[in-house]
Parts: C-alpha cells; sequence; structure tokens
C-alpha cells in the first residue's frame, strides 16, 4: 500500500504542478529521490531551511551555478511541502487520528496502476463490468495494512458506474481517543449483485483485479483459484447426486480464505519479490478442508405423489399386457377422517413455485387476490409499506440504480409467471384530491339565486367582463371549466333600504386552478380616517382653485355611495 509519501506518482504529479520540467524530474528520481518523504529529509531535516547552494545542488549537482530562478523557485516549494507534509504525517501518526489509519491509495498512484495493469493484462477489456470500484482497492488496503489474511467477500467488489451513480454518503461526527472532534464523510458499505453465475464471476475477476493492483497476489494466482471454483459447476454429478451449486461455491471460497489466514503468518512480499498468497492459492486446490465443500450433495428429489403413482398405473392400464389382460390399478386405502392430513408435506407442496410481482404496489390489493386464486408466493413491491397493507411487500426503492437492478433481477427468474406495473403514487393521483372538495361544495342553489346568478353574469357581459356563451367546441384545447354559483348576502339598496344581494363565485378551488396560482404580496386595507380623508381631496381642490384656502365651512356632512365604483 503506497501512501502519499511513499509514491513515486505523486512525487511526479506535485513536481509537475510547481513547474518542473521532465528532464529535471527524471534527473532527482535517476539519483533515488523516488518519493515525497525522501525528498522532505534529502538536504536537510523538516524544520531545518535548505540554503540555496543546497538547493542548486539538488536541481543540478553537475552546474549548481546554471539554475534557472524559475527552476529554483519551484524545487525550493516543493522541498517546502515535502517537509511540511512529513512533519503532519508525524503528527497524525502520533496523535493516532482517523485519517492516519484510513488505508486509501493515493489518486496519481491509482491512475498510474491501472494504466500499467490495461498495459500487463492487454488481453482484458478492463471496462464496464470488469472495471473496478476505488471502494474495492481500499478493502483490499486494509487487509494489507493490518497484514493479516481477512475473508473479502465477492459483494464488496463493485463496478466503477455503480460506484459513481450512488448517493453520496453523510457527514459523520468522530471523537478520537485524545479527545478531538472531526467531521469525515461516512463509509456507505458497497454490495454488488452476486445473484446469477455471470456476475458473480465478474465479482471474482474484480477482486483479483484489485489484489493485482494493490500487490496482495498477482492475478494470474487469484484468477485461476476462481476459474477452479466454478470448473466445478460444469462437472456431471454421480447418478443419485445434484450439480454443485453457486452457494457451495461461495461456501468453499470462503473455507479457503479461512484456510490461508490459518497457514500464512504475513502476506509481505519475500525479499526475493515472490508474494506468500500466489503458492498458498495453489495449494488450496488440494486442500481437504476446502474440497469438501465442493462435493456433489445427494439428491433431494421428492417421492413421487399418490397422483403420479395413479398416472402411471393408469399407463399401465392403457398399455396392457401381451396376454390382453387388464391390469388392476392400486386398491384404495382407508379414508384419513376429517381434520387429519391426508399427505405429508412433500406432498402438499406445490410442483412448482409459481409468482405473480405487482410493482408500485401500494395497499397490495391485487396481490392479495392472486395470492387467494393460487399464487400463494405472489408479492409486491414499493418503496415504501403502509399499515394497510394486504400482502407481504418488498420494500425497494426504484428511483436508485441498485433497486432497478435487484427488480430486474426478480423479474428475470424462472418462477416468475407474471407481473403488473401501475402508475407510481404522483401526479397520476391529483385526481383523489377532487373528492376532498365534493363533501364542501354548496347545496344545490333554489331558483331565485340561480336567477341572481344569471342577471349578474348577463350585466358583466354587457359590461365586456365576459365572452359567451361559448359551446364545447369552441373552447380551445386544454381549457379549464369553472362552476359558478351563487351566495345570497345582506345588503343597502340605493334607497338606503336593506335588501338581499346574490354574490356570483367562480369556484376555481373545484376546478383546481387555485392550486396553480400563489402570492407573495397582500393589499392592506385601508382604515376609515384614509376613506374620508380621500373624499375631502375634491373639495379641497376646488377651494384651492377659488381662494386658495380650505375652508372648513365648505364641508358638507353626507354619505357618498362607492357602489357605482
Amino acid at each position: 500500500m503506497s501512501s502519499i509519501m511513499d509514491s513515486e506518482a505523486a512525487l511526479r504529479a506535485k513536481a509537475e504542478e510547481h513547474g518542473l520540467d521532465a528532464g529535471l524530474i527524471a534527473s532527482l528520481i535517476g539519483r533515488g529521490v523516488n518519493s515525497i518523504s525522501k525528498l522532505a529529509y534529502s538536504i536537510t531535516t523538516p524544520g531545518v531551511n535548505p540554503t540555496e547552494d543546497q538547493l542548486r545542488g539538488l536541481v543540478d549537482p553537475s552546474d549548481p551555478g546554471g539554475v534557472t530562478l524559475g527552476a529554483l523557485a519551484s524545487i525550493r516549494r516543493l522541498v517546502f511541502e515535502s517537509q511540511t507534509m512529513s512533519t503532519h504525517q508525524v503528527k497524525m501518526a502520533l496523535e493516532n487520528t482517523e485519517s492516519s489509519k484510513k488505508p486509501e491509495l493515493v489518486p496519481a498512484e491509482r491512475h498510474a496502476r491501472i494504466r500499467e495493469q490495461k498495459t500487463r493484462l492487454a488481453g482484458y477489456d478492463l471496462t464496464g463490468p470488469l472495471e473496478c470500484s476505488h471502494a474495492s482497492y481500499d478493502v483490499v488496503g486494509e487487509m494489507l495494512q493490518k497484514d493479516s489474511v481477512v475473508y473479502l467477500p465477492p459483494t464488496k467488489f463493485g463496478t466503477r458506474s455503480a460506484e459513481v451513480a450512488k448517493d453520496r454518503p453523510p457527514k459523520e461526527l468522530i471523537i478520537d481517543s485524545s479527545s478531538h472532534l472531526a467531521v469525515t464523510t461516512g463509509r456507505k458499505e458497497d454490495r454488488c449483485n452476486v445473484n446469477s453465475d455471470l456476475l458473480l464471476s465478474q465479482a471474482f475477476t474484480r477482486r483479483a483485479l484489485a489484489c493485482d493492483l494493490m500487490g496482495a497476489c498477482s492475478f494470474a494466482a487469484l484468477e485461476g483459484w476462481h476459474r477452479f471454483l466454478f470448473r466445478h459447476l460444469e462437472h456431471a454429478p454421480p447418478s443419485g447426486y445434484d450439480h454443485v451449486t453457486k452457494e457451495q461455491l461461495l461456501r468453499a471460497d470462503k473455507q479457503g480464505w479461512i484456510r490461508l489466514a490459518e497457514i500464512l503468518p504475513s502476506i509481505k512480499r519475500l525479499p526475493d519479490g515472490s508474494k506468500p498468497l500466489d503458492a498458498a492459492f495453489a495449494a488450496l486446490r488440494t486442500d481437504p478442508c476446502v474440497i469438501f465443500h465442493l462435493l456433489p450433495l445427494p439428491s433431494t428429489a421428492r417421492k413421487p405423489s399418490q397422483s403420479n403413482k395413479r398416472r402411471e398405473a393408469t399407463e399401465e392400464i392403457d398399455s396392457g399386457e401381451s396376454h390382453g389382460k387388464r391390469r388392476k390399478g392400486p386398491k384404495k386405502g382407508k379414508g384419513k377422517g376429517k381434520g387429519k392430513k391426508g399427505k405429508n408435506f412433500e406432498d402438499r407442496m406445490p410442483s412448482e413455485i409459481k409468482v405473480f410481482i405487482e410493482i408500485f404496489s401500494g395497499s397490495g390489493g391485487l396481490t392479495a387476490e392472486v395470492r387467494k386464486r393460487g399464487l400463494i408466493y405472489s408479492v409486491g413491491v414499493d418503496c415504501s409499506i403502509s399499515k394497510q397493507v394486504k400482502s407481504p411487500t418488498v420494500r425497494l426503492d426504484l428511483t436508485t440504480a441498485d433497486g432497478q437492478a435487484l427488480l430486474f433481477d426478480m423479474l428475470e427468474q424462472p418462477t416468475v409467471v407474471g407481473f403488473h406495473a401501475a402508475p407510481p403514487c404522483g401526479a397520476a393521483s391529483l385526481a383523489r384530491e377532487i373528492r376532498k372538495h365534493l363533501p364542501n361544495m354548496p347545496q344545490p342553489l333554489n331558483p331565485e339565486i340561480q336567477e341572481g346568478v344569471y342577471a349578474a353574469t348577463v350585466e358583466e357581459k354587457e359590461r365586456g367582463w365576459l365572452e359567451g356563451p361559448l359551446t364545447l367546441h369552441e373552447l380551445e384545447a386544454g381549457a379549464s371549466l369553472t362552476r359558478r354559483f351563487g351566495v345570497a348576502q345582506s345588503s343597502t339598496g340605493s334607497d338606503g333600504m336593506p335588501c338581499v344581494k346574490i354574490r356570483p363565485i367562480d369556484n376555481f378551488t373545484e376546478s383546481l386552478i387555485n392550486l396553480t396560482n400563489s402570492g407573495s404580496e397582500c393589499i392592506p386595507v385601508h382604515s376609515v380616517d384614509v376613506v374620508i380623508v380621500s373624499l375631502l381631496i375634491p373639495t379641497c381642490s376646488k377651494a384651492t382653485h377659488s381662494s386658495n384656502t380650505c375652508a372648513p365651512n365648505s364641508l358638507q356632512p353626507g354619505a357618498r355611495t362607492l357602489r357605482s365604483a
């Protein structure tokens, strides 16, 4: 595992960022300064500023005086950052912080290793399903940091495309042993799908690529172990035995990693350059503890049911004997009686499991009816499960890539005989809101109110406020229809006598037009004094033109009506 301090690719990236040319970088690496940690201690120890002559000698020991000012500034900045980073690394190790324990591969080092791996394994297309996620490298890095074999399940080695599409994990507050608070990004455990043989094979290959890139073992050794496991799925079993299943293969793989932990005290590279895991994986192919899990199991085929026995007997009767005699069928036994089970559990099991899946099931009403018709293993799929659910429901968020992949895997199972997809709750469910307004609708209008609404509508049309009447064919496409009703209100006539006024109201709430409008400001209603001042303004204006004064005695008591306004 190469950290940023020990990575040659990280040193190259830093040097190029600071403006050093390729020749100077190659000269430094050629003299053994191939990491940031080595550069920090190449001239002086961190904390001691190097002199200008020392920096010139580091750039060009043969001609220190010929070093340009730009190259001198770049190397001074690179040495300063190297020493600062080295000091910070020692500080984190002493404080035992979480960041010092996190085994992440440096981006520059990761990109360099991926390029080298693609060049070395030119026969493999390391894209798409074979492109490892960056989190899979961290899984192998944790094992290398501990220097101890741990089981690496294939479900942790997802693809890079799935990693990019997943949601960002939330922030976490961490308190270390020194009572220091730190906010870090939480780690969401990734699990890839290995339900089919193809998906499991691809996950195994990604695990081999991740271990090869991190230097835990070679790709050929681990991929050879995977191909050895998969060959057992193709072997024809003896009579009376079943084929080796995928579950047996996974158990054998897990037992193999357990055996590796028992026989390997360390997984570090040996002085001769070999890797202990390479030889250990080859030895697992003959280990009895591992081979035991790959043996075919006895067949679990069910005994023929009573109906099958009768069918066989009928076939024998139809075929007849050479003597031309009919063979009698099996004798009927005594009845079982009510309340007793006439068949054992195996006979009562269906000959073939059939599943119906209801997508966006909601309360699961359709699934419940299908289960009553005989498909008792049917289930619903929805993102939320209410208390009024009527049938078993699988909680699945189909807005995510993982949820969609899991649903497709469910639909591809051979036991699924059908599915139903209803529109999800959303815009299609807005029609339910109409029912909420139905109980609050006003009662049918009486003839007097109807005549009042009609008269008010005709008056508004004469003033030019309305158009019509219009037929349904004359309406524009997408036009909204709003019902008009009337409300009787107490009012005062022009003669000052009380009367009843019919006020027409357009029910925009019922037609849902009110939901399309909103207001952020409101019109304030003036008080009585403002109304009185507005009535006085015309009187004062006339007095001003005549005598330039507003005589108080010119005000006459009375009232004005705003009916005509």
